[in-house]
């Protein structure tokens, strides 16, 4: 279903994964994955049990350091709206200018075209923070957004 979290994955993975579960699904991760007083779980706040709950869940596979890494990571792009420090990097033709369509399939952005003008006909794609619509628009360096959480930059 693809909705799964492996334990393989890089550890911000995990973390933003745990992130995204619905609060029911949270409580079921907490009865399933940990010993953790589940009365007090639902006392708190949903998003101070998952930040918590995903934090654990890292510091088990990873360390200590690397779960508080990743919540770092993920409050600053995600509640600080800014972009992350590791990112995939893809280099422009200098020679041959390159359409945004294009470099979303080549880097795995979008399985293919179809999928890449879905995603810039929702809104999905921006680039410095611009959203882009038109499947032509030549790229040019910058940072450029795919949905809430894959970023590319373009050098």
């Amino acid at each position: 279903l693809g909705n799964y979290i492996g334990i393989n994955e890089p550890s911000g993975e995990i973390f933003g994964k745990v992130m995204s579960l619905s609060d029911a699904m949270m409580m079921r991760y907490y009865e399933v994955l940990t010993d953790a007083d589940l009365e007090s779980v639902k006392n708190r706040h949903p998003k101070q049990a998952k930040l918590e709950l995903a934090e654990d869940i890292v510091a088990r596979f990873y360390s200590r350091e690397a779960a508080e890494q990743a919540r770092g990571e993920f409050e600053k792009v995600f509640s600080q709206k800014q972009v992350p420090e590791e990112m995939a990097e893809y280099a422009l033709s200098a020679e041959t200018p390159e359409l945004l369509i294009d470099i979303l399939v080549k880097t795995g952005m979008a399985p293919s075209k179809n999928e890449a003008r879905r995603l810039l006909q929702q809104g999905a794609v921006s680039h410095e923070g611009r959203k882009i619509s038109d499947e032509n628009w030549p790229a040019r360096r910058g940072i450029l957004k795919v949905g809430k959480r894959r970023f590319l930059k373009l050098a």
